[in-house]
């Protein structure tokens, strides 16, 4: 009744697998990313008033227009921004 198919031998190597994963890494790398308004003050650990006031004092990065009613940042900045505030913290305990 049902017709048994080939047996196939595409297990993959550890080359192979190491292959993909490298180009995974690169593509999430490479890749443009929007993060909301509650991940931002999560990471940053700031209430929503105290971000809205420091992006009003140029200490934060302005957030991007996404839509309509919709804001957000680019992770990368974020990241930066938070480097920033270590690095300054450090160099103020030296």
């Amino acid at each position: 009744m049902f017709k048994r198919l080939p047996a196939r031998n595409d297990a993959p190597t550890p080359e192979t697998t190491w292959a993909l994963i490298g180009a995974l890494e690169h593509m999430s790398e490479n890749r443009l990313t929007v993060e909301r308004l509650p991940s931002v003050l999560a990471r940053v650990g700031r209430s929503r008033a105290s971000l809205y006031r420091d992006i009003a004092a140029g200490q934060f990065p302005s957030p991007v227009k996404i839509g309509e009613r919709a804001i957000g940042w680019d992770p990368r900045v974020v990241d930066n921004w938070i480097a920033e505030r270590f690095a300054t913290a450090e160099s103020r305990a030296q």
